[in-house]
């Protein structure tokens, strides 16, 4: 395969059946997919059509998509779909279901599609009742970085398999200079709210009791409190100044700067670890995959879709448009001329075309992210449903409030269970 290499054949449903249209599409800019508006030369070729595309920044994705899906007919074919926010657009009817798209012979090219080839637990957490509403784009999971080179002044060969001795481990590298430990701590939408579920599951808590089957907190199990236990301890003693209120920006940022040595994060920011234009400690970093829990080893993921809104007008050439970008073909062009990491179908990931456009630690750090990726990264270890903004909300001030020194541990969360409960009872659940 050669970067801008064209398809042959067009698939059935190809330009005879789109030949003049316009499909409008609406992408939030997220990592590994800020240059994908490059590529989409071949698609209006292939089809005869024109891609009116459209990037907005995630601050405001949410607010502008809101308003673009509730009007009778709307403006966009396919949209960016969120994993903060797909539940409660799905929950609305926004979200056309993908089911019969899918399964019309005269439209879908099934080597195109090639659903088999997603990751499947990617593709499973896009869908709601037993439907598909939308195909992944973006699958991120968490992993474990640190200084090789501060583990090995400090007599630590391997990287810890467990989270208590990630805080031995950060007991021993914290320093003046450089932080022992560092994770997202903010109370903002995916901060503590991507991490703290994570730590949850891996003590053998959870957000709720038994999800999806009994949504009332859980906060104040054993597990859950001993879980946020150590949460707390390790910030409070071994975090760089201001990593009690860090979202992922700060946490990179202080990382690259040589201020941190152990961090758990989202494996498509660890690249700027490793590139020497943007980190310091690009040749001292190795990867491990997530310490494991009293209970189990989970990595928190995030999975993003591309989907038809109900109200657009044009919905089989929004399927199209979807199935074209999200092909392996597309993806694996996205990874040779864009440097995209956020690749969703394992082949290409296996690749050399893929380790080569990421050297970063050698194969290290690609075969770290396959082995969380099919192992342990679980899109579905917090309850999501329409109302996680909510729930996420209570967790976060809970939570950042003893971290401030506030409140105490367990007055904070028994509110915040409280809380919990109610608005997944108000919401029927």
């Amino acid at each position: 395969w050669a970067a801008g290499e064209q398809e042959k054949e067009a698939p059935s449903g190809g330009a005879s059946a789109f030949e003049g249209m316009t499909v409008d599409v609406m992408y939030m800019a997220t990592g590994g997919h800020t240059d994908t508006e490059k590529l989409l030369g071949e698609f209006e070729a292939k089809y005869g059509v024109k891609v009116n595309y459209t990037m907005i920044a995630p601050a405001q994705y949410d607010a502008k998509l809101d308003t673009e899906l509730i009007p009778k007919t709307g403006a966009y074919d396919a949209v960016w779909l969120p994993w903060r926010t797909f539940h409660r657009w799905v929950a609305a009817d926004w979200i056309e279901p993908m089911d019969a798209l899918l399964a019309d012979g005269s439209l879908v090219d099934a080597a195109q599609l090639d659903l088999d080839g997603f990751f499947p637990p990617a593709v499973s957490s896009l869908q709601v009742g037993g439907k598909q509403y939308a195909l992944p784009s973006y699958n991120d999971g968490a992993i474990f970085a640190y200084r090789s080179d501060l583990y090995q002044a400090a007599g630590l060969g391997t990287p810890p398999d467990t989270w208590q001795q990630v805080r031995e481990y950060a007991a021993k590298l914290h320093s003046r200079d450089t932080a022992g430990f560092a994770m997202r701590a903010s109370k903002s939408g995916g901060g503590l709210g991507w991490m703290v579920p994570m730590l949850l599951r891996a003590w053998g808590g959870g957000v709720v009791r038994d999800f999806p089957n009994d949504w009332r907190g859980n906060l104040t199990s054993p597990e859950s409190v001993a879980a946020l236990e150590w949460y707390v301890d390790i910030l409070s003693n071994y975090t760089f100044d201001g990593g009690l209120t860090a979202h992922w920006m700060e946490i990179v940022n202080a990382y690259t700067q040589g201020k941190v040595a152990q961090v758990p994060e989202a494996w498509v920011l660890m690249g700027q670890f490793l590139e020497p234009d943007k980190s310091v400690v690009y040749d001292k970093t190795a990867f491990a995959i997530p310490p494991r829990g009293p209970a189990t080893r989970i990595a928190s993921g995030a999975v993003h879709g591309l989907g038809i809104p109900a109200n657009s007008p044009d919905k089989e050439l929004g399927y199209k448009f979807i199935e074209w970008v999200l092909s392996e073909h597309t993806q694996r062009r996205n990874v040779v001329e864009n440097k995209s990491t956020t690749i969703t179908r394992p082949k290409i990931m296996a690749e050399d075309v893929y380790v080569q456009s990421f050297q970063y630690g050698g194969r290290q750090f690609v075969q770290t992210v396959q082995e969380s990726l099919d192992k342990y990264v679980n899109a579905l270890f917090r309850p999501m449903s329409p109302k996680w903004r909510e729930v996420e909300e209570q967790l976060g001030i809970a939570v950042s409030s003893v971290l401030a020194g506030q409140a105490q541990l367990m007055p904070a969360i028994e509110k915040a269970n409280r809380e919990i409960t109610r608005i997944h009872q108000e919401a029927g659940y």
